[in-house]
């Protein structure tokens, strides 16, 4: 998507952009001193309709004055696109594993574990699930949350046909960790000894029963699907199998 296909110098490859929130408006006295010091003009935002229950968003930037700048580092307390600033990166900034194998007599035992750290991902799953009154499709649970005159929410902004504050333009809340440390592979298998082979005059030299499992739990702070992808999660998947040498 655009939000995390960016290129500037100083920056991660194909970093996150979009909007900060600064936070949800908790009475109409504080929409009116907003109002009074900042003029939000992102696009079809209307001024007149936003209520308490509403987010307001960060003066980051302003707009360049330079010849060869995107923009200036001073506010000038009106929203728009220059306030869009960088969120996170989605390149890790470092891969790890470790394995571990240990044998015991005729068993033997091995796993491994994959992870990566340092990375921020867009959560789909929320952009799709929380958009109350920007379509009539399926809502996550959380939205039973939202900003009501008795439920002052800090975290799910009000629910209203139209969004009229355009509180879900792409901002950080729709951006996490996408860290994880994941159980890739454990297998457990048995090899029969070698009374078995000499019963059978050697026919079979070598015969392992095991049973395993693939990417069986992950450990992560993402509350999507998946932190590697939420459109394909990876599956879990429980094996067995015989493995026999003649």
């Amino acid at each position: 998507s655009g939000q995390s296909s960016n290129i500037e110098e100083g920056y991660s490859m194909n970093y996150i952009r979009g909007y900060k929130v600064g936070g949800i408006f908790q009475s109409q006295a504080e929409v009116d001193k907003w109002m009074a010091d900042n003029e939000d003009n992102t696009e079809n935002y209307q001024s007149e309709k936003v209520a308490p229950g509403d987010y307001y968003f960060l003066d980051q930037r302003s707009a360049p004055t330079k010849p060869g700048t995107f923009y200036k580092d001073s506010l000038d307390h009106k929203i728009n696109s220059y306030d869009q600033v960088y969120l996170g990166k989605t390149i890790p900034g470092f891969y790890y594993g470790f394995n571990l194998n240990l044998e015991y007599k005729n068993l033997d035992f091995s796993c491994q574990f994959t992870g990566v750290g340092d990375v921020q991902r867009i959560n789909n799953v929320k952009m799709a699930l929380y958009n109350v009154g920007t379509t009539g499709g399926n809502q996550s649970v959380e939205v039973l949350n939202s900003w009501t005159s008795t439920n002052h929410s800090t975290s799910m902004p009000r629910s209203i046909n139209g969004d009229p504050a355009k509180n879900y333009r792409f901002s950080d809340r729709f951006v996490e960790s996408g860290a994880y440390l994941r159980l890739s592979n454990i297998q457990l298998g048995y090899s029969l000894p070698q009374q078995v082979y000499n019963f059978m005059r050697n026919s079979v030299s070598n015969c392992r029963i095991y049973v395993g499992a693939s990417n069986l739990f992950t450990v992560t702070n993402y509350s999507g699907y998946d932190p590697e992808n939420d459109n394909y999660p990876t599956p879990k998947t429980i094996f067995m199998g015989l493995s026999v040498r003649f």
